[in-house]
């Protein structure tokens, strides 16, 4: 689990993340790599893993997960912070105790929810230490960020096994309620993603259906944190009327909201859609998703084009829209026919392509991404591109 995962601005390094702690530093002009961060001050334990997708806050530091083994069957998770002005200092800001660690990738992260905000933590069962489980299970574990200061109680919940990608989102609808959105799959995707696999066009095609329908089905649960429950519900039960033509699978993957919504309560996204008009997992598009609409969740736009690879798309707002989905969408593509690596500039809401550079390298097709505009690197800012950046 020690690949490169994501891409991360911290001050005026980049900073590639992995599924581990360690941390390499690199410098965005000559992307030359300076320093390798493995050991921090203020930590204990024996770091086995992280999730390198963090989260960003208004002063530029960033919130991530860590786990660590404390033991043969113990370990702890944490959420702490990386601040720009001392890099080298995990600050924890909230942490749980744990029979064993799980590999988890992601957490959600509510914002402005009512009495305080919460992370969730999805402890799937795939362990780092210990025997394996005969009678596994998936844990939710909801850590309130103040660390319990006010009276707000850690929860944790059992569930029947279950594995995940990603987050969309998390948001609060209220006190005490939780609710996080993500995709939810029958099994790990580590085997699915495997170069045997990806360089077999048959193996690829058929790893979901092969492995009990292991499609990535983006899913809604709900928490009580008072009653200690939690229900869930597909968002996405009927492909041939919610997704896009020919669908045969909502799979949907690698989420990009509007900044106003993360973490909060929300009614559509981005994302890249895979078997998008075919049995083939190389058909890939990408496409916006509204949830809030009179027909439930659906796609209402796309992008598509044959033999092309998008990666991670990342939206910027246009200034001052009221429209959340006025702005534009921009990804890279790897093009299987002609070899060549563009960057696409899409309007935001129809998806139609405004404007395509050809790379001056070649870039395969790669999974996660950020773009960042060189007032955000001189400003040390983890907010990648502004509107007002993009001119086209």
């Amino acid at each position: 689990m020690s690949n490169n995962v994501n891409t991360w601005l911290l001050k005026d390094k980049l900073q590639i993340l992995t599924d581990m702690i360690d941390i390499v530093e690199v410098d965005p002009d000559t992307l030359e790599f300076e320093d390798s961060i493995t050991k921090f001050q203020n930590s204990s334990g024996v770091h086995t893993a992280a999730s390198a997708h963090p989260h960003c806050m208004d002063d530029g530091s960033y919130l991530g997960l860590r786990e660590d083994i404390t033991g043969l069957t113990k370990g702890t998770l944490a959420v702490y912070k990386l601040h720009p002005e001392s890099p080298d200092v995990l600050q924890d800001i909230v942490s749980i105790e744990v029979p064993k660690i799980s590999y988890t990738h992601a957490f959600g992260l509510t914002r402005g929810m009512e009495g305080g905000d919460y992370a969730v933590v999805v402890a799937q069962p795939v362990y780092l230490n210990g025997l394996p489980d005969k009678n596994p299970k998936t844990h939710v574990h909801l850590l309130p960020m103040d660390g319990g200061a006010t009276g707000k109680k850690q929860v944790s919940i059992e569930m029947d096994p279950f594995f995940f990608g990603h987050f969309a989102n998390t948001f609060s609808s209220g006190a005490g309620k939780i609710t996080f959105d993500l995709g939810r799959q029958q099994e790990i995707f580590f085997d699915r993603f495997n170069l045997p696999t990806q360089l077999n066009k048959t193996a690829r095609d058929n790893w979901a259906p092969d492995h009990d329908d292991a499609y990535s089905t983006l899913t809604r649960y709900e928490v009580d944190l008072n009653a200690e429950t939690i229900t869930e519900k597909k968002l996405f039960p009927d492909p041939k009327t919610q997704c896009a033509p020919e669908s045969l699978w909502c799979e949907f993957d690698l989420f990009a909201l509007h900044p106003d919504d993360l973490g909060k309560d929300y009614c559509g996204f981005w994302a890249q859609h895979v078997y998008y008009n075919s049995s083939s997992f190389g058909s890939q598009g990408v496409v916006r998703v509204e949830l809030c609409g009179n027909d439930g969740p659906k796609v209402v736009a796309s992008w598509y084009q044959k033999n092309a690879y998008p990666g991670e798309a990342q939206f910027v707002p246009k200034p001052g829209a009221t429209d959340k989905t006025e702005g534009v969408l921009l990804f890279k593509t790897y093009e299987g026919d002609t070899g060549l690596s563009k960057l696409i500039v899409a309007d935001a809401k129809t998806l139609k392509t405004m404007t395509t550079a050809t790379l001056p390298v070649r870039v395969p097709w790669t999974v996660h991404g950020n773009f960042y505009s060189r007032e955000a690197i001189e400003g040390g800012s983890c907010i990648a591109v502004q509107s007002e950046d993009i001119v086209v």
